[in-house]
């Protein structure tokens, strides 16, 4: 009686399970974070106004609220500390744009005065912030 060995055959082919499964948590994670890149806890009145959406991704933002707090980018700063972190931070930054959100209620003289910084800063781009009108 002769006797075969039997062995294990070797399966040439790729699971795609595993794969699947993590692109599609990747997929879910990425759904839920994107919304919030544009996010900031900081609350400002925007006048209205007819303009084409902003389509730089990376800017410094600028806030100022109708008390007269300034904020750079969620950080409460005064005038004159503005204009170091605003060098500092657009040192880094190839594009050198800086986005301007302010109250409706703002003084145009505070707004005057923090661009001149802005610009002074090295910012290349200056964007006023607006909230789109409605039709």
């Amino acid at each position: 009686m002769r006797r075969y060995k039997t062995e294990d055959k070797i399966f040439s082919e790729i699971n795609i399970t595993p794969l699947t499964d993590v692109m599609i948590v990747l997929l879910v994670i990425f759904m839920i974070t994107a919304p919030m890149l544009n996010y900031s806890s900081i609350k400002v009145s925007l006048p209205t106004a007819k303009a084409e959406p902003i389509t730089t991704q990376k800017t410094t933002s600028i806030y100022i609220k109708s008390d007269g707090s300034f904020y750079l980018d969620d950080q409460p700063m005064n005038l004159n500390s503005l204009e170091i972190a605003l060098k500092m931070k657009l040192a880094g930054n190839k594009d050198k744009v800086v986005l301007l959100y302010s109250d409706k209620q703002v003084v145009l003289n505070q707004v005057v005065e923090v661009m001149k910084t802005a610009k002074s800063a090295g910012a290349e781009k200056l964007m006023l912030a607006t909230e789109s009108k409605e039709k």
